[in-house]
């Protein structure tokens, strides 16, 4: 951005020390000096409102940061909610969502996001207190293919005391893929 305060004008020489100065002059200098606070203060007020803060949440409204490297950063983490067994992944939510369960659970996946120019990821944490099972979806999901092979009708028995995870994501708005990284 480039800055439009110009003090140029601001004589800084004036007033002249030891003689009778024109207030003409010191009127011209005031009103420079006021048109440079006018022309700061607008600039530092479109700093504020469109400048990302480490004060705050920042909401890029849909804006892209390019040409850079990121580091020591992490995601938020969320609690899946369970509601009648079933619990619902909203891809482009939270990057990371847990999940307790003690019953059988049915787990759907929802695209918030109609963006084909969007990339979405999210690692779903499990831990299973029973033996029931984990109910993915049917459509709407492409498997890596090893782990769909040892499903039954996409459905996996949990194991009490265990962990799965697994990573959803979604590229272009066409496809949504599914992989079971592993149970611990």
């Amino acid at each position: 951005m480039t800055s439009a305060i110009d003090y140029s004008q601001i004589n800084v020489e004036y007033p002249i020390a030891g003689q009778d100065n024109d207030t003409q002059g010191f009127r011209d200098n005031f009103n420079e000096i006021k048109q440079c606070l006018v022309s700061a203060k607008s600039e530092i007020e479109v700093l504020q409102n469109n400048t990302l803060s480490t004060l705050e949440i920042n909401d890029l409204q849909g804006g892209s940061m390019i040409n850079g490297t990121y580091s020591n950063m992490g995601g938020e983490v969320g609690p899946g909610t369970i509601t009648d067994n079933e619990v619902t992944i909203e891809l482009g939510d939270k990057p990371y969502i847990f999940i307790n369960t003690s019953d059988a659970l049915t787990l759907n996946i929802n695209n918030i996001t109609d963006d084909t120019n969007i990339y979405n990821k999210v690692r779903v944490h499990i831990i299973s207190t029973t033996t029931e099972d984990l109910q993915l979806p049917v459509t709407g999901v492409t498997y890596e293919s090893t782990f769909l092979a040892t499903l039954t009708d996409y459905a996996m028995a949990m194991a009490s005391g265990k962990e799965y995870i697994f990573d959803i994501w979604r590229y272009n708005n066409t496809k949504i893929y599914l992989t079971y990284i592993g149970m611990f």
